[in-house]
């Protein structure tokens, strides 16, 4: 089982410094979990404009998250980060094990501990 993450891309690219820590935080996780880590990005309402700057500032980590990139709703997710704006609530879909309400540098913090104690349980760590 992939355990993978879902974030709203549109909430990641807001500030640049922000998109930096919550990348890095995404390749401790991707460096504790190994081949079991994949990123889901979900955008809402960003242009293609912004997704291929997006994707060129940060082409090499994107490749060691295993990232996709989608606007498609019905991909399921082990763990969803939810932003607190209802109305990007409203757009985004319901298919995750796990969900977070909240900014996303702590939503990825509880991941990594989720992780922690699922993996305990499973012997793997």
């Amino acid at each position: 089982m992939k355990e993978s993450i879902g974030l709203i891309l549109d909430n990641v690219i807001k500030d640049i410094r922000i998109e930096k820590e919550i990348l890095e935080k995404l390749k401790n996780c991707r460096n504790a979990e190994s081949r079991y880590f994949f990123t889901f990005f979900f955008h809402i309402d960003l242009s293609p404009k912004q997704l291929k700057a997006f994707v060129k500032r940060n082409t090499d980590i994107l490749f060691k998250l295993n990232a996709d990139i989608t606007k498609q709703y019905n991909k399921r997710v082990f763990f969803m980060i939810k932003p607190f704006d209802l109305e990007v609530w409203k757009k985004s879909f319901n298919n995750y094990r796990y969900m977070y309400f909240g900014d996303i540098i702590p939503g990825i913090e509880k991941y990594f501990e989720l992780m922690r104690y699922i993996n305990g349980k499973r012997g793997r760590r």
